[in-house]
């Protein structure tokens, strides 16, 4: 897929492959057009807005997306995007 991209919050930071993956899950989402995102396990914290034809796929449970603040939303999803294998707080 050509907008696949690998995120590892406890990586050194890489150009998104999935040798060397991304640190933060913005970065990943900045990158223009359609993508796949691979989520290391971890927390993400948010609020976190997908855009258009995005799908989000976790490493299960231990791959965790919440709010820092308790009053905004976690994640927006608007149009085309899906989440898969995570959990959302909040």
């Amino acid at each position: 897929m050509a907008g696949e991209l690998w995120v590892d919050g406890a990586a050194a930071g890489g150009d998104g492959t999935r040798e060397r993956p991304l640190r933060s899950l913005e970065e990943a989402l900045a990158r223009p057009g359609p993508k796949l995102v691979h989520l290391a396990s971890g927390r993400y914290e948010g609020p976190i807005r997908l855009p258009e034809g995005t799908r989000l796929v976790g490493n299960g449970p231990a791959t965790v997306l919440a709010a820092t603040d308790p009053s905004a939303p976690v994640i927006e999803t608007p149009g085309d995007t899906s989440l898969e294998a995570l959990t959302v707080e909040g």
